[in-house]
């Protein structure tokens, strides 16, 4: 079974990234990709996110019925700071894998990489992938498979602030997240 590991802060989750997991699925031929909601991510402020179980449920709406996408719980269980290698090496313990387990990044996260907590065992233990989100040529720093995808123009952010000045965020991420976060009154008060 070929599976990727697709983590991010999903604050909240959309459209954007569904469809970026699905393209992933299909172009490099994953029989599943696995969503990780971070615990507490290290290379984002963390003052604009609710508690990771809110992050955690709307994952799971929102792939409610798609047998190739799952979601693990593994980084808010760990506790702490998210950081990939750790959640690569979880999974490879629990997964009798015969291929090297795929690792989703956007393009956003290049620069930073070099960051990254052991990013040149993570580069060698994995299948990096990086998907486009803005309309440029991407430069990797690193061994990885870079994906020629089309670019959604969703953002977490832009939805956060719609939600803030009361605009409407429907066709941005499935109706079932969105009812989650008007019954939580999630990104409101924040």
């Amino acid at each position: 079974m070929k599976v990727a590991v697709y983590g991010g802060s999903f604050n909240p989750i959309h459209y954007g990234h569904l469809l970026s997991a699905v393209w992933v699925l299909e172009k490099l031929n994953y029989d599943k990709i696995i969503l990780v909601p971070t615990n507490i991510p290290v290379h984002k402020s963390y003052s604009d996110f609710p508690l990771p179980c809110h992050r955690l449920k709307m994952t799971e709406l929102a792939v409610e019925g798609f047998d190739y996408l799952e979601v693990s719980d593994v980084e808010i269980q760990r506790g702490g700071n998210s950081y990939t290698i750790d959640t690569v090496r979880e999974f490879k313990d629990k997964l009798n894998l015969t291929e090297k387990l795929g690792v989703i990044i956007g393009d956003d996260l290049l620069d930073g990489l070099h960051k990254w907590k052991e990013i040149d065992n993570l580069c060698l233990e994995t299948e990096l992938i990086c998907l486009k989100r803005n309309n440029c040529s991407i430069i990797a720093p690193y061994p990885m498979t870079l994906l020629d995808n089309r670019v959604i123009n969703i953002s977490s952010t832009d939805i956060r602030d719609r939600i803030r000045n009361g605009r409407k965020i429907d066709f941005l991420l499935p109706d079932k997240v969105k009812d989650y976060i008007n019954k939580h009154k999630l990104y409101i008060d924040n």
